[in-house]
């Protein structure tokens, strides 16, 4: 494995890097104390969220008949987990990252350096895309030999030739992206974003636990993802992938080995691989991904 960055479990409680360096700022005004508060509410609230599409796709996995509306409740976890995540980026850029620059002294930058937007992307992308460009959620499960199923997704839209063509910012090469993977980089590249927007505080060692700066609500989305499998779909054979664990008395990020067993392509027996389309009166053809 290879750890990217850290943060504090105290109390039950994981310290998140921003929440520690807003915590660490010595103003008693009411502009960073509505920050603060937004900043915690936030993270609860797409904590929770992440907590519960882990528990509803692990749900769906250990039942062997699954009906279409059942999956269609599971994407729409995963939509909202993307809204939450969508939320707290845009309250850390315009109400924390801009403020705090112009306060200590440097050039107020209307956005976040390019490589913290770049962990926004996906997130970003399945919560607007069909808020505001008619786009929805594809299913695709594999059943593997040994009986793990795995469920995924695609982010496509309706073309003038009532055919579906997938969104080519997140697909690469038209191929579907498993829930197992997708959440541990969303979660993964939030805590990136905190992180990075926390160095520029300076905050220091960090102050003892205030009744804020840590969450219980995160702490538990993380144990959540521990008990997620690692398999993806059939397609993704990648060995490295992003995840979030903890370690003793820390959370850790970054990227993380996956074992023969955990990479579809390794794994003996027959895969069946099943993608679930219904008819909408408009659409005639359908992306295999």
């Amino acid at each position: 494995m290879a750890s990217l960055g850290s943060a504090r479990i105290a109390d039950d409680k994981a310290c998140l890097p921003l929440g520690e360096a807003l915590d660490n700022i010595k103003e008693s005004s009411d502009e960073w104390g509505l920050a603060q508060a937004n900043y915690d509410r936030k993270v609860a609230l797409f904590s929770k969220s992440f907590l519960n599409a882990t528990i509803e796709i692990q749900k769906l996995a250990a039942n062997d008949f699954r009906r279409g509306g059942e999956i269609d409740d599971a994407l729409k976890t995963v939509r909202e987990v993307c809204s939450l995540a969508s939320e707290y980026f845009e309250l850390v850029e315009q109400d924390i990252y801009q403020p705090r620059l112009a306060q200590i002294g440097k050039s107020r930058k209307t956005q976040l350096p390019r490589f913290t937007r770049a962990y926004m992307k996906a997130a970003k992308l399945v919560c607007n895309k069909p808020k505001h460009d008619n786009y929805f959620l594809l299913p695709t499960e594999n059943t593997y030999a040994d009986g793990v199923w795995v469920l995924g997704f695609s982010l496509g839209f309706a073309t003038r030739n009532r055919a579906i063509e997938l969104c080519k910012e997140l697909h690469q090469n038209n191929r579907a992206i498993s829930l197992p993977l997708f959440l541990r980089e969303t979660l993964a590249n939030f805590l990136r974003v905190d992180d990075s927007v926390a160095r520029d505080f300076s905050p220091g060692e960090p102050r003892a636990l205030s009744s804020w700066s840590g969450s219980k609500p995160m702490l538990d989305a993380i144990r959540g993802l521990a008990s997620m499998p690692k398999r993806g779909l059939a397609a993704e054979r990648q060995q490295m992938i992003d995840d979030v664990w903890e370690e003793h008395d820390r959370i850790e990020w970054g990227k993380k080995i996956r074992t023969g067993e955990q990479i579809s392509g390794l794994v003996p027996g027959p895969v069946k691989v099943a993608q679930t389309f219904r008819g909408d009166g408009f659409t005639r053809s359908f992306p295999l991904t």
